[in-house]
């Protein structure tokens, strides 16, 4: 019985390591995606501030 406990018990461990390192990598591609969005959310809300002056510019006569 103690054979078969000592067993489950570092089949456990190895399925808990297997899923950490799972999580690991699901996390760090998460963070990369995370990343990316964030890098297209800068560059639109760099493009809307570029069109804003481009309108105030036209509104104001000088374009």
């Amino acid at each position: 019985k103690r054979t078969v406990l000592i067993s489950d018990a570092n089949t456990l461990v190895d399925t808990m390591k297997q899923m950490e390192r799972n999580l690991l990598g699901t996390i760090k591609e998460t963070n990369g995606e995370i990343a990316d969005v964030a890098d297209r959310v800068n560059g639109i809300a760099t493009d809307i501030a570029r069109l804003n002056a481009q309108i105030v510019q036209i509104e104001s006569g000088g374009g």
